[in-house]
Order: structure tokens, then C-alpha cells, then sequence
């Protein structure tokens, strides 16, 4: 997991990523590790160098401080990058970056079909994080079932951004995969039922 708003990622192939703990909230060494492991959850390693190779590589939730930065790392390796916005989305920055603009939803099947056409690996960003006004429901449905939708689309690889909140208050830190699961909100809730999701476990 990276930080406490974390992005912890599984495999679509079934096969869990690794987790690390480490601050992202400026430009410091520390967001700069964190964003390289993220750039690389999604690569195979047994890819030459542990690159993705040429691939054409998907970012939801583009617009959002880690999906922006994420694209960025991307991008600055070369890397084909498709941002999945949404219409009402300011994705002006990405576009001026190099990033290839998909207006999508992903409460509309048809468009997320399209967004992940080609598609090699899947970054997944986007969601509700903790809103006063959102409720139970809505976050569920943002978080967990929009997360299945996108895998039912057809996803190849799938780097899923969670939180290290689904492990709670941790009594013996850094937490690992084998740490228990103590969802303190209904946020790190939802994260966690997508995290256990049958598509992605």
C-alpha cells in the first residue's frame, strides 16, 4: 500500500502484488518511490528489465492527483497511455502530456467496452473516496460494482488501487498481504470488498 489514501494492487491473473508503505503528498523521494511502484504493478516481470514493453496501457481516474502523476511516470517511460475521463473531466494536462483521451463511464457498459479495447493493462483509480454526502450504497456501488464492471469488459492485466485502511489501525507496522483485515469506514469497507471481489481474487 502507498500512504494512507494508499494504492495496493492485485493481478488480474490471480496473482497478488507485493505492498509497501511510503508518503506521496509532494514531490519528495518518497512520492517518487511510491509512484514508480505503482507504475510498475501492472508489468510483467517477466518482461527484459521488468518493462511492460510496448503496450498500450489504461488510467481511470486520470483526473485525480494519483492518476495524473501516474500517467505522467508513464508517459516519461515511453509507454502508450490511455486516460479513461469523464465528460464533465478538465483532462487538458493530460492531453498536453501525450495521453490518448477516452470519455467513458463506468455505469455505462457500451463505453467502458470501448475504453478497454486493445487495452494491455488496466490502472484502476478512479472512485469515491470519503465523501459526507455519499452513502452507503453509492459507495458501494462506485468502489465494488463499477471495479467488477471493469473487469467484466475484458481486462487482460488489472492493477486495482486500494487502501492500506482495509488493515485498519495496524499494532505491529509495516502491514503485509497477511495482516488482517479491520476496515474502520465505510470506505475502507467498500475497498475491501472490491479488494476480495471473486473477478479479482
Amino acid at each position: 500500500m502507498i500512504g494512507r489514501q494508499g494504492v495496493g494492487w492485485l493481478e488480474y491473473a490471480r496473482r497478488p502484488q507485493p505492498r509497501c508503505t511510503a508518503q506521496h503528498t509532494d514531490r519528495s523521494a518518497g512520492a517518487r518511490a511510491a509512484f514508480h511502484l505503482l507504475a510498475t504493478a501492472g508489468q510483467d516481470p517477466r518482461d527484459e528489465g521488468g518493462r511492460a514493453g510496448e503496450q498500450t496501457l489504461l488510467v481511470t481516474g486520470a483526473t485525480s492527483f494519483t492518476g495524473r502523476n501516474l500517467a505522467e511516470r508513464l508517459l516519461g517511460e515511453s509507454q502508450r497511455v490511455r486516460a479513461m475521463v469523464r465528460r464533465s473531466s478538465d483532462a487538458h494536462d493530460l492531453e498536453r502530456m501525450g495521453a490518448d483521451l477516452v470519455v467513458a463511464d463506468l455505469r455505462d457498459p457500451p463505453s467502458v467496452r470501448r475504453a478497454v479495447e486493445g487495452v494491455d493493462v488496466v490502472y484502476h483509480l478512479a472512485g469515491i473516496f470519503r465523501e459526507a454526502s455519499e452513502s452507503r450504497r453509492k459507495m458501494f456501488e462506485v468502489n465494488v460494482e463499477e471495479t467488477r464492471s471493469l473487469l467484466d469488459a475484458g481486462v487482460t492485466r488489472f492493477a486495482h488501487c486500494s487502501t492500506v485502511g482495509v488493515h485498519g489501525d495496524v499494532k505491529n507496522p509495516p502491514a503485509d498481504e497477511a495482516a488482517p483485515y479491520a476496515p474502520g469506514d465505510i470506505y475502507q469497507e467498500s475497498k475491501l470488498e472490491a479488494e476480495l471481489s471473486p473477478s479479482i481474487t
